[in-house]
C-alpha cells in the first residue's frame, strides 16, 4: 500500500479509507527506531569541519648542525627579491651561501637540488627553506653539481622571514 502524501495540496484525512482498501490506520502507523544511549538521530547533521593551513618555520637547528656544504639560492618567479631575503635567512641561520640569481623556468614547487652524497644535507635545508613542500631531487643540468641549490617555487612568493615584515607591494 502506497499513501501519497500532499501532492495535490491535500492531506489525506486519518479516518478516511483509501480507494482500494481498508482504513488508513495501518498506513498511518509510525516506525520508531531506538537508537543507542549517546547518539544522534540519523537527520541530525553535523557541520563539516572547517580546513585551516598554517605556515610554520621551523626552529634553527642547534649551532654546529648545519652541514659544510655551499648554498646557492635561485628565484624561479616573478617576485622580485626573494631570493636575496631567503639567502640572508639562511645566512643567519648558519648556512654557507653564495649570491643568489634568477632561475629561467618556473617552478611551482620549491625544490632543493643536492649533488651526490649530499640528500641528507638537502632534507636539513628543504626544512629551513620556504615553500609549501619539503621537495629534494638529485641535482639536474640546470644546477650547479657541486653545491645545494634552492630554486623558489610560487609556493614560496609570499614568504616571509620570521620576525621580518612583508616587503612593500606595488601596484
Amino acid at each position: 500500500m502506497l499513501l501519497l502524501v500532499g501532492i495535490f495540496g491535500k492531506t489525506p484525512d486519518p479516518g478516511a479509507s483509501l480507494p482500494d482498501g481498508p482504513s488508513t490506520s495501518a498506513a498511518r502507523q509510525t516506525s520508531t527506531t531506538s537508537l543507542p544511549p549517546g547518539s544522534t538521530s540519523p537527520t541530525a547533521t553535523t557541520p563539516p569541519p572547517v580546513a585551516t593551513t598554517t605556515t610554520t618555520v621551523p626552529p634553527p637547528p642547534p649551532p654546529g648542525s648545519i652541514p659544510d656544504t655551499t648554498v646557492v639560492v635561485l628565484n624561479s618567479t616573478d617576485t622580485s627579491g626573494l631570493a636575496s631575503r631567503v639567502t640572508e635567512y639562511l645566512d643567519g641561520l648558519g648556512w654557507q651561501v653564495e649570491a643568489p640569481d634568477n632561475f629561467l623556468t618556473t617552478l611551482e614547487e620549491t625544490t632543493v637540488y643536492y649533488p651526490e652524497g649530499e640528500e641528507a644535507a638537502a632534507r636539513q635545508l628543504a626544512a629551513a627553506a620556504p615553500g609549501d613542500a619539503d621537495t629534494v631531487s638529485p641535482a639536474v643540468p640546470e644546477v650547479a653539481s657541486d653545491v645545494l641549490t634552492v630554486v623558489l617555487g610560487n609556493d614560496a612568493v609570499d614568504w616571509v622571514a620570521p620576525g621580518e615584515q612583508p616587503p612593500p607591494t606595488t601596484t
